[in-house]
């Protein structure tokens, strides 16, 4: 029960700051957006309540990227994918896979296996 409450706190803190939290991953370096990328999709699916403002951020993510990062990012969101939204993420790596090499539709397929 205490690993849940700190994990709840935890949660709630970064909740608290999503909107920091989004303008940092914007402006900062290329492992920055990645661990940042992570870490909102670790809030969004952790804390469901979040998932309106912090989605919307990782798809446009996905959309503005370079195409070598599409498949890192879709993986980092994998925890905040959901039914209801998966089709969204999939509709942006059909939209990129004409910019992929050959080495990025590989890792890209790879990826997809993972989808929930």
């Amino acid at each position: 029960e205490e690993m849940s409450r700190e994990r709840f706190d935890w949660l709630e803190e970064i909740g608290a700051e999503i909107e920091n939290v989004i303008s940092t991953v914007e402006k900062g370096s290329v492992i920055t957006v990645v661990s940042g990328m992570r870490v909102l999709a670790g809030v969004a699916a952790g804390a469901p309540q979040h998932s309106p403002l912090i989605f919307p951020f990782l798809l446009d993510q996905l959309k503005l990227c370079k195409p070598r990062d599409v498949p890192t990012h879709t993986e980092s969101i994998l925890p905040a994918i959901t039914a209801e939204n998966k089709d969204a993420v999939l509709e942006i790596v059909k939209m990129r896979r004409p910019e992929f090499t050959a080495a990025h539709e590989k890792r890209m397929k790879k990826v997809l296996k993972k989808f929930p």
